[in-house]
């Protein structure tokens, strides 16, 4: 069973921590500074992303967006 999820992400609001690369580093690399999410189009200045894939594999991105510190990271779920 897949499972959709939207993940939006507020550059401006990062600080860098990087916990969500170490967690999730297929969705998120470091541009020296802040995190991007990786194939995300921007939408106002919110880096957004749909994923697709079986529960077990989108637990990681879940988890990253829990870690971030400052809470730059949302995950809906579309299903």
């Amino acid at each position: 069973m897949t499972q959709n999820i939207t993940v939006e992400y507020h550059p401006a609001r990062c600080i860098g921590a990087q916990k969500c690369i170490e967690i999730s580093p297929q969705h998120f690399s470091f541009d020296g500074e802040k995190a991007v999410l990786q194939g995300a189009e921007q939408r106002n200045g919110v880096q957004v992303v749909r994923v697709h894939g079986d529960p077990a594999q989108l637990k990681r991105i879940i988890k990253a967006g829990e870690s971030c510190p400052v809470n730059a990271i949302k995950v809906i779920d579309n299903d």
